[in-house]
């Protein structure tokens, strides 16, 4: 993960209305670019069922905290690391 003052590729998608439409791998071809202060959204197609995801990186790079949420925007689950 690439901490960054600029956008990631994604951009713009700092609110839930605007959800960047992502496929399976799509962050890790991106290298997974995140920035400080700046929140993103991402939408995949998932169908009813199991989900995985795997989330890579440091510590030592900050702090990661994201959040899963339905089609209807709903929160499901989430994971707070305070770096």
């Amino acid at each position: 993960m690439l901490l960054s003052a600029t956008g990631d590729a994604f951009e713009d998608n700092d609110l839930r209305s605007d959800a960047a439409v992502i496929e399976a791998g799509a962050l890790s071809d991106q290298g997974g670019l995140a920035t400080a202060d700046d929140d993103d959204w991402y939408r995949i197609d998932a169908r009813a069922g199991a989900f995985e995801a795997t989330l890579s990186y440091s510590v030592a790079q900050g702090d990661l905290d994201y959040e899963l949420y339905d089609g209807s925007g709903g929160y499901l689950a989430g994971n707070y690391n305070h770096a």
